[in-house]
């Protein structure tokens, strides 16, 4: 996949391999984080309460359709929740630290270094004046310390590994000399560049044609085999989940309804909204197939029903639904479940 030049140099140390591990094994551990906005109409939650956990070399996948929080839930790992939002309870250990409690300085220090995020809309996340190549040296200069020699050479190999053609020349564009497809390949070189503890990548290939969206998995895929990178996934496409994840879990109006093993849960869905979002995917092969919907609407965030959120959707409903949400339960097969049918 990457075509000339000398490769991309990754470290096995495995005591970098081994670095920042919570007590529990886990990279990343997220616990009843609530993220809430302030509007004209009220407060919007966001994320209501999620608990997710990440091990060295491990993919988290997180399915849900827009607006169930998602991509809140990442930028409030990364702590990029601007006001009105704020990060309203809850636990973010990385690194054996609860980045909630950390100053914006000690964040600085992780964000682009040990966490890197790879953003869903590239043209708002690079600077119009500065050329794509100095954006991306930049970060390798801060917090690698080598000369702007050393930073040029690396982008120049970082931009060819990433698929952009003649990098010796594009590194000295401007971002609207670009392409979004090829915008956003100098996006996911930017978070590769300094071979992160954790990525998260907030639908990284949304912009990007299919054969170059697979070379782009198979990079994330190398780099969390080669220096034990986490990745948090966040994506629309149930099959590039299959193809990434170890375990996923499924959004609904900013809570979790059903997590687990990826396979158990995409085989044997337990969530009437998991089913619903595995049967609205069409089938290869099969001609004149009525695609199966989701009956209604994702209900507005500053009116919430009562009880369960998809229970005036659901077609399993039934009288306590709509009077108390029911709890995550672990169910065979270490699966969890927010439904009353189980």
């Amino acid at each position: 996949m990457r075509q000339g030049g000398s490769p991309i140099s990754v470290s096995t140390d495995p005591r970098e391999a081994s670095a920042g591990r919570n007590a529990s094994g886990n990279l990343l551990e997220v616990t009843d984080l609530k993220t809430y906005f302030k509007t004209m109409d009220g407060v919007v939650k966001a994320v209501d309460g999620i608990d997710m956990a990440i091990a060295p070399g491990k993919t988290l996948g997180v399915v849900g359709e827009s607006g169930c929080g998602k991509s809140v839930t990442s930028l409030s790992i990364m702590r990029l929740v601007d006001l009105p939002g704020w990060i309203a309870g809850g636990q973010i250990k990385f690194d054996g630290k609860d980045l909630v409690k950390l100053s914006e300085e000690e964040m600085r220090h992780i964000r682009g270094n040990k966490i890197s995020m790879i953003f869903q809309e590239p043209m708002t996340s690079l600077n119009p004046v500065f050329t794509v190549g100095n954006q991306v040296g930049e970060a390798i200069r801060v917090h690698r310390k080598v000369s702007k020699s050393e930073a040029e050479a690396r982008v120049v190999d970082l931009f060819r590994m990433v698929g952009i053609p003649s990098p010796e020349r594009r590194v000295k564009d401007y971002p609207h000399n670009m392409s979004g497809g090829m915008r956003q390949r100098v996006m996911i070189a930017m978070a590769l560049a300094l071979q992160p503890s954790l990525l998260i990548a907030d639908e990284p290939t949304t912009a990007l044609d299919v054969t170059i969206q697979a070379q782009i998995l198979e990079l994330i895929k190398d780099l969390r085999t080669k220096v034990n990178t986490a990745v948090l996934l966040i994506t629309h496409d149930i099959g590039v989940v299959a193809e990434m994840a170890d375990e996923v879990i499924v959004m609904y109006t900013g809570k979790v309804v059903e997590q687990g093993d990826v396979m158990s849960v995409l085989r044997n869905p337990k969530h009437p909204y998991t089913v619903g979002l595995l049967s609205s995917i069409p089938s290869l092969g099969v001609k004149n197939q009525r695609l199966n919907v989701i009956p209604g609407t994702v209900p507005s965030p500053l009116n919430l029903p009562k009880g369960c959120t998809f229970a005036p959707r659901c077609p399993h409903v039934m009288g306590i639904c709509h009077e108390q949400e029911p709890p995550l339960k672990t169910l065979e097969g270490g699966v969890k479940a927010k439904c009353w049918l189980y």
